[in-house]
């Protein structure tokens, strides 16, 4: 079967890009609510801490070295509730994405989204575990190893979270649709390259404007939102624009795999 062109999915993964920007800044929200809990704490830990110490004694200090230390307590828990929630996020941003462009021009609920990522934190983990190992590995045997085990494995995270296959399954199906398509990934990973440097160049350009101390605050306001704005829309490119991709390749597999 033929590959699609390049051009045809910049385009897709443009069109969709717009579809699935939305829904990321939702469910980046969703996660942020995690975090909160978790800095408040340690706000809470680091005021009690500078008191403990400080001008006090007998029993105030005790109970304060009791708070000090119930506060370190829960807010290492919820610093382990906020990873586990960070995980389902990335979860959850593979599957925006399939059911973005699945929903054509439907709304799609940011709430369903959300609840169908849980359950992949250590599937997620050991995957990401597994890909960093196979990078250093090949980065520690110079450099071109990495760039062919990055290749072959790069959509093992699709095939995890899409396609609920288990860990060692994932990598093997990636390295099943990069068999034989070698160059083909490689110059798209060269395009989101390009793509990413003229982003960070757009961002980057007016940050020496910035150190002018009489620069107006409404300016430096106004470019935090450009580089924020910036930064999903290539975030929601880069995910639209592999997915195409990733369902581009998966018409080679087997049909029964």
């Amino acid at each position: 079967m033929a590959l699609t062109s390049c051009k045809e999915q910049l385009s897709d993964g443009y069109h969709l890009m717009w579809r699935f920007a939305p829904l990321y800044i939702r469910l980046m929200l969703r996660c942020l609510l995690w975090f909160l809990p978790a800095i408040f704490v340690f706000a809470l830990f680091a005021i009690f801490n500078t008191r403990v110490g400080i001008g006090v004694d007998g029993s105030f200090y005790l109970f304060l070295s009791v708070v000090n230390y119930v506060l370190m307590v829960l807010g290492f828990v919820c610093m382990i509730v906020a990873m586990i929630k960070g995980m389902q996020f990335y979860a959850s941003v593979f599957k925006a994405v399939e059911a973005a462009h699945k929903a054509g021009d439907k709304k799609v609920s940011s709430k369903e989204v959300w609840a169908s990522s849980k359950g992949y934190f250590w599937r997620l983990g050991f995957v990401y575990l597994l890909f960093s190992l196979c990078i250093m590995a090949g980065i520690l045997a110079f450099v071109v190893p990495a760039v062919i085990l990055g290749i072959w494995f790069c959509f093992a995270y699709f095939f995890a979270v899409l396609r609920d296959k288990p860990v060692i399954e994932s990598f093997k199906y990636s390295k099943g649709i990069a068999k034989g398509n070698f160059w083909y990934i490689f110059w798209r990973w060269i395009v989101v390259f390009l793509v990413s440097l003229a982003a960070v160049i757009v961002i980057t350009l007016p940050q020496p404007m910035l150190d002018n101390p009489d620069l107006p605050l409404l300016i430096v306001i106004l470019y935090m939102i450009l580089a924020f704005a910036v930064e999903v829309l290539l975030t929601s490119f880069t995910f639209s624009f592999w997915y195409i991709f990733f369902l581009d390749l998966e018409k080679e597999l087997p049909k029964s795999s």
